[in-house]
């Protein structure tokens, strides 16, 4: 699925968006949900892209359980973005290596992966 031009915009513009996982169901029991705000590195037509930092339990719960679920909000006017998709865990690579430089320049952050989302599903609220 993809992300329309004015979708990429408003993600781009509301960059702080809530990143939910979940463990993998083991046993007959239930997974456990975790949900964290993070900064949107970048939004494109087919993916969006965070950095991790210090994200060990979502890593962790990705690496189980790659299915995931993104909302990007507008704090003043309520619109909303929900999108779930398949997240990729890359720690190497050309593009991991430009982002990871980029962040270091920018504010010192020490980026240790870029999550990759494929939206699969893209649902708007009060657009």
């Amino acid at each position: 699925m993809k992300l329309s031009q004015a979708q990429i915009e408003f993600m781009n513009d509301n960059w702080e968006v809530v990143f939910a996982t979940a463990t993998v169901v083991e046993n007959g029991g239930a997974g456990w949900p975790r949900a964290i705000v993070v900064r949107l590195f970048r939004a494109e037509e087919e993916r969006v892209i965070l950095c991790d930092a210090e994200m060990n339990v979502s890593a962790a719960n990705v690496r189980e359980n790659n299915k995931v679920f993104v909302l990007s909000y507008d704090k003043a006017g309520g619109r909303q973005l929900k999108i779930s998709g398949t997240a990729e865990y890359v720690s190497d690579g050309l593009e991991f290596e430009e982002i990871k430089a980029f962040k270091a320049a920018e504010n010192g952050t020490v980026v240790r992966a870029i999550i990759v989302i494929t939206p699969d599903r893209i649902e708007q609220a009060d657009w």
